[in-house]
């Protein structure tokens, strides 16, 4: 069994990262997506929050918010659990995003116990782009969509009708910044040895960028 775990920001293509993980052949792959997203799941307590990570490196799971709002659909287990949830995994994991907690989580107290882990820190090196995408994730969610909207919704705000300024725009790139140094912090104060994967890479060639992915997994 691998364990990884994703140290990503909003809008950075983490969950296509992660859908192309998932589906990458020979390895199968269970990465439960932010991992502690959601109100219900912001307000637990640290230790509460700790322990549902170290969870999800032990066995497919769902976000913490699922089970808070739905506690009899719980873990999957090696034994029993949905038929969305098989056993076993090469790799398990999970991705959290590092900047909506404060103050920051000791993620390296879940990792004592999974020492193999290997921290990625998925981040975007165009940093303007990066802020295009925010300001444009924000316009979705205003007119009703998510981060990750579908084509039919995401028609509701298309980016061309974006209105940018150039100060709106370096406002953004400037807190893309800050970001990324947050995202960095947390990835090598969880872990000392840290796999940097950048979404240009990625988008380049996804398959290389996987394969040196699963040579850092060992």
């Amino acid at each position: 069994m691998k364990r990884l775990v994703i140290m990503k920001a909003d809008r950075s293509g983490s969950t296509w990262f992660t859908r192309l993980l998932v589906h990458a052949a020979p390895h199968h792959a269970w990465i439960t997506e932010e991992a502690l997203s959601g109100p219900a799941a912001a307000a637990q307590p640290v230790e509460a929050k700790l322990q549902h990570l170290s969870s999800c490196l032990a066995r497919p799971t769902q976000r913490l918010q699922q089970l808070l709002d739905r506690p009899r659909q719980a873990n999957c287990s090696a034994g029993a659990g949905p038929a969305s949830c098989p056993w076993p995994r090469a790799i398990l994991g999970f991705s959290v995003d590092p900047t909506h907690h404060r103050p920051a989580l000791p993620y390296d107290r879940v990792l004592r116990a999974w020492p193999d882990t290997l921290v990625v820190a998925f981040l975007r090196s165009n940093l303007v782009k990066w802020a295009v995408s925010v300001l444009h994730g924000s316009a979705l969610r205003r007119a009703g969509c998510g981060w990750n909207a579908n084509a039919a919704c995401a028609a509701r705000a298309p980016l061309s009708a974006l209105r940018l300024s150039a100060s709106r725009v370096l406002r953004q790139v400037y807190k893309r910044a800050q970001v990324t140094q947050q995202v960095l912090s947390a990835a090598t104060g969880a872990s000392g040895s840290v796999h940097v994967l950048l979404y240009e890479h990625l988008q380049a060639d996804a398959g290389a960028a996987l394969a040196a992915l699963h040579r850092a997994l060992g």
